[in-house]
């Protein structure tokens, strides 16, 4: 990744609508290098990542955000719901405008399921992006059309991400990924 995440620098809400910055400007961090731990790196790049991990974990239910992408430069766009380990993984939606494609995904135990599209035509507007997860089927949506799913093997609470990176060199920033809201529920 070229970027550092910034401790909310790059988080702005105007209007009631959050936005993760990406820009381009030097900036000095960690990085985790799995033979010698934590290193000191210099980035040309800056962004921000939002979690919920130390506040708030569910097992099953709808997750959902009202978000508008940015199709201006290749910057890497994410709602995601993480748990402890690198997996499970459940991507309600990535999106990377070198591929100008929109990818829904989950990862458990070295499997993956999901689909991937155009997604380019996402980027006009906000839009609803939705995951409806229980113990047998998870089905990804979009404005409450249902656009994939998939058989369920994850069984344990995840936390919410949401996230904007680059995994390549972008001259056409600042790009602001917005979020009008996002929205979790239980089946009671």
């Amino acid at each position: 990744e070229k970027q550092y995440f910034t401790d909310n620098k790059n988080v702005d809400i105007k209007n009631s609508v959050l936005s993760i910055v990406t820009k381009k400007e030097k900036a000095t961090g960690k990085v985790w290098d799995a033979k010698l731990g934590f290193m000191t790196k210099d980035f040309d790049y800056t962004s921000g990542m939002l979690s919920t991990a130390n506040s708030f974990r569910q097992q099953y239910g709808r997750f959902e955000a009202k978000i508008r992408i940015n199709s201006e430069a290749p910057v890497y766009q994410a709602f995601w719901l993480k748990g402890e380990h690198k997996e499970p993984e459940i991507d309600i939606f990535k999106y990377n405008i070198k591929k100008g494609q929109m990818q829904l995904s989950a990862y458990n135990k070295g499997a993956a399921a999901g689909n991937k599209f155009g997604g380019s035509g996402l980027a006009k507007d906000f839009f609803i992006y939705t995951v409806d997860w229980d113990a047998s089927k998870i089905s990804w949506k979009i404005n409450g059309y249902e656009v994939a799913s998939a058989s369920n093997n994850i069984n344990e609470p995840l936390f919410i991400m949401l996230s904007a990176g680059l995994n390549q060199a972008a001259d056409n920033l600042p790009a602001a990924m917005q979020i009008d809201w996002v929205r979790c529920y239980e089946k009671a």
